[in-house]
């Protein structure tokens, strides 16, 4: 019965409701025309007087609330919308408009100028809060939020006078366009995947004159931006192309992630500035310059419409104001008379459905416990499956050909880099495989589609997502098909994603370990089996060299047969050489160590007369050489040294069929990390031999042989034995060295030694520079090195020097140091992991004391972050290893630089 009541109750409401808009209906024909002849003219001026007080409010409210300082980013070099004066104050388009959005809003300002890598990151990183001109692009808004666009402006490709114009994207196919690092038309080619080549510059005006100076074919960028800048920068020969009408830019502000409130903030003061007429202001005064319909759209045009507007709303409202008050009298007249039969049929539909509903609960006894059971399994099932899918780690997939609509879960999202709301094409999911499985790819799903298929494809496939990483999937799935026989045809795909990179790595790992691990086995067995023969050739060699001997001393000369014997025992001497090298193989550990200057070991080989023979035998082949002057000491045999040298330098020599060069290089290298090549190279300071050549180079197939013993490709006898590169391979490891192969075949091979580093001195090593002239007066100094062996060498060396020394292991340490301690000065790594890099650190510590004075020292080449931070006011840059003339000479120049 409760249910009957209800019903009921619903029916006698909508009853109420017809009654009462039948009172109103049945009100005197006069009363309805003079309630809708004031309602017609009173109801726009109270949403008039509502909205202009309500825009009043809201601006007394905002300009009472306590102001809240948002920290604005501007670049330097984005004319006409970022720029900085000739005062040195951020100006621009953006600029006007920000403060116009924050004015509108109540809110103060603060805003920091920098170049666009800067200022970005900056706003990434949270140390500002808005970025007023941004184009919004996918890879941004994984890291920022954007505001409604408040700008848009079209692109154009920039080329010689004289040249033929690019009209679009499609026709700069196969040229050399150069684009601004990070700006949106660099993004637009790449999501294009634009076939030509492409050359970065940091500004618009490198950009341009790059093209004017007759480098390359195009710049790409915004035509207005562009126009200015050869205006600005005197730039000439150089015209703009039509705008491309199929790719426009728009501007935004964006906003630190997930900061929605002053998102809010600015969406609102942009709607308010737009709606008071300032923005139209701040576009004419930046944007308008060239445009002379602005002004005419700006003070005429408006003027006429306004007129013409005026008088046509003004006659059409009278007309129509009489038309609709005879429309709506007769209406009303005929919804009075349908609503009283309504209210007839509905008073007798009420009693009828009382009737049925008072039958139907007499009858009504149902057991729901075996549905409400199967519902309770169903959900259990589907939660299994949801935890099984979650355990498992597996993405799933859906896709409907009949919609062409597709579904992926939320794993499948995070395993492709997909964001939880994006939609997701067939086109789009292609457009992420690796281009070498790309083919395989389509070829599976042509298979998996085809009618006459079992619709099945399993496949696994490498994928590069938006971030730049690649990740192997194994993937699997079934098509369904509907009709058939020739009306068969694909419905719908499911199946299921798994990431295997983890898998891939560890299997690819494991082969590398099992083949070097089978390498030195197989080198260790090569060299005890050359023992072993060196021993048995010995044994012959003494009858042979003692007989051979025996027979040259009785045989007078001119008898034939002397020639004979002292062929044999020439051949005895060069057999017992090639015996020597077999005894070198075996011995694996040079005896005699010690401090050796490894430039002095290749001067004096170069003095030899075994290498002016060599050099004499080929005298197409140039040999040059490189020694870095500053040169660190290594420990080993200067003998074994020398030899591998030669050997070396004999290989490459004759590897040259002609003409050609052979360069000899040394230098120092400080590796922060591991390298991967021919060997894996370890972390630590080097001493690194280089001898390259410029001849038929080594085969991708014998370049994992050529260390054996025996393996050559040389004429046996003549040139070599085989052992060359086998005695090289056992002296670098007598020496805990590595060695590296690099070689293309036909253009010449690349031979790198990487031999420890030592600090101790050779016995004729004098100093070049008086160290008086670079020590320290007791000043206090702070070592950043995240490499703990780093950090105590520079200790020892600074401390040596006579500096006051504290250490730290990365750059948020020295942060938090310095805020309560001070020093003269800091020897700062430029690449530290984890955690924050040299330049960001150097950015923090000026933020305590901007007078801080440092100096920049790296492992690596000198980059763009360190000519950053020397912007900022560091010093000289130090290539490490750490060497006390070196750094002592840098960190005296810096203190005494005022």
């Amino acid at each position: 019965m409760q249910y009957s009541s209800g019903t009921n109750k619903e029916l006698i409401e909508e009853i109420s409701v017809l009654k009462h808009r039948i009172m109103i209906f049945g009100q005197s024909e006069s009363k309805r025309k003079e309630i809708a002849t004031v309602s017609y003219f009173l109801i726009p001026f109270m949403v008039a007087v509502l909205l202009f007080f309500g825009g009043l409010a809201s601006g007394t409210c905002s300009a009472t609330s306590n102001p809240l300082e948002v920290r604005i980013g501007s670049e330097t070099e984005f004319p006409p919308y970022a720029l900085v004066d000739k005062n040195g104050l951020p100006s621009g388009f953006s600029v006007d408009l920000i403060k116009a959005v924050t004015n509108a809003m109540g809110l103060s300002i603060k805003i920091s100028t920098g170049s666009w890598d800067t200022v970005w990151n900056f706003l990434v990183s949270g140390q500002l809060d808005v970025l007023p001109i941004v184009a919004k692009l996918p890879e941004r808004q994984r890291l920022v939020d954007f505001s409604l666009p408040h700008t848009e402006t079209y692109d154009a490709f920039f080329v010689r006078k004289g040249e033929p114009a690019i009209p679009n994207i499609a026709a700069a196919r196969g040229k050399e366009i150069v684009v601004m690092h990070s700006d949106a038309a660099h993004h637009e080619l790449l999501k294009r995947k634009f076939e030509g080549k492409l050359i970065i510059v940091d500004t618009i005006p490198a950009g341009l004159e790059l093209i004017s100076s007759g480098k390359h074919d195009a710049f790409l960028c915004s035509k207005l931006i562009g126009t200015l800048s050869i205006k600005e920068h005197g730039i000439t020969g150089i015209t703009a192309g039509p705008i491309i009408p199929d790719y426009k830019r728009a501007f935004s502000f964006a906003v630190k992630k997930g900061d929605t409130e002053l998102l809010e903030k600015l969406n609102q003061g942009l709607l308010i500035v737009k709606a008071s007429g300032e923005y139209n202001l701040i576009y004419d005064k930046w944007l308008a310059f060239d445009d002379p319909w602005r002004k005419v759209q700006k003070y005429l045009l408006p003027t006429i419409i306004a007129v013409i507007a005026f008088a046509v709303i003004a006659g059409f409202w009278l007309v129509m104001l009489h038309l609709l008050v005879r429309k709506r009298t007769r209406e009303l007249a005929e919804k009075n008379e349908a609503l009283c039969h309504a209210y007839d049929d509905m008073e007798a539909r009420v009693r009828e459905r009382t009737a049925e509903l008072s039958q139907s609960n007499q009858l009504l006894q149902v057991d729901i416990t075996d549905r409400k059971r199967a519902e309770e399994a169903l959900r259990a099932s589907e939660e299994l499956l949801r935890q099984a899918v979650r355990v498992s780690n597996i993405g799933i997939f859906d896709h409907d050909q009949l919609t062409d609509t597709i579904y992926w879960s939320p794993r499948q999202r995070e395993i492709h880099g997909w964001s939880p709301d994006e939609p997701i094409t067939l086109s789009d999911f292609l457009g992420l495989v690796h281009p070498e499985d790309y083919e395989g790819i389509v070829a599976a799903v042509r298979h998996a589609h085809d009618p006459q298929s079992d619709g099945i494809w399993k496949v696994e496939h490498r994928i590069i997502r938006r971030d730049g990483t690649i990740r192997w999937l194994s993937e699997r799935s079934q098509t369904f098909f509907d009709g058939e026989g020739d009306s068969r045809h694909p419905v719908r795909t499911v199946g299921a994603v798994h990431d295997v990179t983890e898998q891939k790595q560890a299997a690819e790992d494991k082969r590398n370990l099992e083949e070097r691990l089978q390498n030195a086995e197989k080198m260790e067995m090569l060299g005890q089996l050359a023992g072993r023969v060196a021993h048995d050739l010995n044994n012959v060699l003494g009858v042979l060299s003692g007989y051979s001997e025996l027979l040259t001393e009785r045989i007078p000369a001119g008898n034939p047969l002397r020639e004979f014997a002292v062929n044999i025992l020439k051949s005895s001497g060069k057999a017992a050489a090639i015996v020597e090298d077999l005894l070198t193989l075996t011995r694996r550990g040079v005896r005699v160590m010690e401090a050796a200057k490894f430039n002095n070991i290749i001067v004096n080989l170069i003095a030899t007369p075994e290498f002016d023979k060599l050099v004499a035998y080929h005298p197409n082949v140039i040999v040059k050489t490189e020694l870095a002057k500053d040169l660190l000491n290594i420990s080993g045999s200067p003998v074994h040294l020398e030899k591998t040298i030669l050997n070396l330098v004999s290989n490459a020599v004759e590897a040259i069929a002609d003409s050609g060069e052979v360069k000899i290089k040394t230098e120092n290298l400080y590796l922060d990390k591991a390298i991967d090549g021919y060997q894996t190279v370890m972390e630590g300071d080097y001493v690194v031999l280089t001898v390259s050549d410029t001849g038929k180079g080594i085969s991708a197939s014998e370049v994992k042989n050529i260390f054996e013993p025996f393996y050559t490709k040389k004429s046996m006898g003549r040139s070599g034995t085989g052992l060359g590169l086998a005695i090289v391979w056992g002296t670098v490891k007598d020496h805990n060295g590595y060695v590296d192969v690099q070689s293309i075949d036909g253009k010449g091979s690349t031979f790198t030694l990487y031999f420890p580093a030592t600090r101790e001195k050779a016995e004729e090593e004098t100093q070049k520079i008086p160290m008086g002239q670079y020590m320290g007066h007791g000043e206090s100094l702070l070592v950043v090195d995240d490499i703990e062996e780093q950090r105590q060498v520079a200790t020892v060396l600074l401390k040596q020097l006579g500096y006051q020394v504290n250490a730290v292991s990365g750059g948020e340490e020295a942060v938090e140091y310095l805020k309560s301690n001070k020093v003269d000065i800091l020897v700062l790594d430029m690449i530290m992991e984890p955690g924050i890099d040299g330049l960001e650190t150097y950015q923090r510590i000026l933020e305590i004391n901007s007078h801080q004075k440092a100096i920049i020292v790296s492992g690596f080449s000198e980059t763009d972050r360190t000519r950053e931070a020397q912007k900022l006011g560091a010093g000289a840059y130090v290539k490490k290893p750490y060497l006390k003339e070196k750094i002592g000479v840098a960190i005296r120049d810096e203190l005494d630089r005022k």
